[in-house]
């Protein structure tokens, strides 16, 4: 079975950081998931994260479909 992947990576707006914990203004709130599942639609993985701060540097791999 082929193992395929969904990622998402979202800049949250302002309420969301008050949600996240103590954030101090006007830092941002990053709020980044990935999903692994099978063929058959199957999840096998799911990865939550929510990072704090100023800057982020967000990089992919682009693969094509076949």
């Amino acid at each position: 079975m082929k193992r395929n992947q969904r990622r998402v990576a979202l800049i949250s707006w302002p309420a969301f950081s008050v949600l996240a914990g103590s954030v101090s203004n006007p830092a941002a709130v990053l709020r980044a998931e990935r999903t692994t599942f099978l063929d058959t639609d199957e999840v096998i993985e799911f990865s939550l994260a929510t990072c704090c701060g100023e800057w982020y540097r967000l990089s992919m791999l682009l693969e094509p479909v076949e």
